[in-house]
């Protein structure tokens, strides 16, 4: 447990605490995330979002302190809770 703790702080220092334009959600927010069968996970935090994002739409920039922490979601794919 620890060990994951050490590996997402240090993952956080590449990516970005600030969301993209067009994006609303904040790091440390709480949402749920919805997979492409509809099968609803969560509440996960949001840790940070990666850099370079040129379109929120379609690009997955949103990390959240899973299991796949270092894998972006999709904006369409989580809701505040």
């Amino acid at each position: 447990m620890v060990n994951k703790m050490i590996e997402i702080l240090n993952f956080k220092k590449g990516i970005s605490d600030k969301a993209p334009n067009g994006c609303d959600f904040v790091v440390d927010e709480f949402v749920t995330y919805t997979n492409k069968n509809g099968v609803k996970f969560g509440p996960y935090k949001i840790i940070g979002f990666a850099k370079g994002v040129k379109d929120v739409e379609s690009e997955r920039f949103i990390h959240l302190n899973n299991e796949c922490y270092w894998f972006p979601v999709k904006l369409e794919e989580i809701k505040k809770l």
